[in-house]
């Protein structure tokens, strides 16, 4: 999902659409630089994840991305899953090891989070 930037990051209302979700709403048009509603909140669309390119594997729904400052601001701090990537398939696991530890350490627990990696 590289069209989310580290300024993004910081809870600007963009978002990334999975390709099916495009699809349903924009038909053959073109979704970047359109709007896209979550509730009442507009936010601008600067990409479109291709199909099957989701770390959760086949996904059977349409899916949104958005930074998860806005996910916060929007539906408070709970958040049940992340998505992220690494620079290749080999680092993987590696990296969600990583993101786990720097959770635990965050949040200052152990044993709180799960890496699950679907091939």
């Amino acid at each position: 999902m590289s069209a989310l930037s580290k300024k993004d990051l910081i809870g600007r209302k963009v978002s990334v659409l999975d390709e099916a979700l495009a699809d349903e709403i924009f038909g053959c048009s073109e979704p970047v630089g359109n709007k896209v509603s979550i509730g009442s909140t507009p936010f601008l669309v600067v990409g479109v994840v291709a199909r099957g390119d989701s770390m959760l594997g086949p996904q059977n729904e349409a899916n949104v991305y958005i930074p998860i400052r806005s996910w916060q601001n929007m539906f408070g701090t709970y958040v049940n899953n992340l998505e992220g990537s690494a620079v290749s398939r080999e680092k993987v696991q590696e990296t969600m090891d990583q993101a786990v530890k720097v959770l635990e350490r965050r949040h200052r627990s152990s044993a709180q989070y799960v890496s699950l990696h679907v091939v």
